[in-house]
């Protein structure tokens, strides 16, 4: 992969760690609903009334907590979806369907290599043969203009990759 390709897959990739929090987020939304919904405490052999006025306190803090988490993932797939949108505008001035349907499924979708591979009717190669054009165009379509004025600037180089 040359230094162009590696951009272009750079600014694709940018929403790959978010994708992976908000991943993480709905793991502890699932654990936090479990301990509201089923957190069944250890047998006591006498609960006090103010045990129970403790553990109501708990499960509404949890409610609480539960409540925030949600938000929180909220704002982060609506972050995300608006991300997604700007990326999948530059993706559609593709002009090769092929070239889309692979970026969409790996930066889009986040599909492993494997799931991306058995999902197209090409060998493992031409799949990838096909990314790295797609790399390629999607760097030109990014930062072609950038290029050039920098070229007639400073005579060559690229600004945003680092040498």
């Amino acid at each position: 992969m040359n230094e162009r390709q590696y951009a272009a897959k750079t600014w694709l990739n940018r929403n790959y760690a978010l994708w992976c929090e908000i991943r993480q987020l709905k793991a502890r939304r699932e654990v936090l609903l479990a301990d509201i919904n089923g957190g069944v405490a250890p047998y006591r052999a006498k609960e006090t009334q103010n045990d129970a006025t403790k553990a109501q306190a708990r499960t509404e803090d949890m409610r609480l907590a539960y409540s925030e988490l949600c938000d929180l993932i909220d704002r982060r797939i609506n972050e995300i979806n608006r991300e997604d949108s700007d990326t999948l505008k530059v993706i559609d001035k593709l002009p090769d369907a092929t070239e889309r349907a692979i970026l969409i499924a790996r930066h889009i979708n986040y599909l492993p290599w494997a799931r991306v591979t058995e999902s197209l009717p090409w060998a493992r190669a031409s799949v990838f043969r096909y990314y790295r054009k797609a790399l390629d165009n999607i760097y030109t379509l990014l930062y072609a203009d950038i290029d050039k004025a920098y070229f007639e600037i400073y005579g060559g180089g690229t600004p945003h990759i680092k040498n």
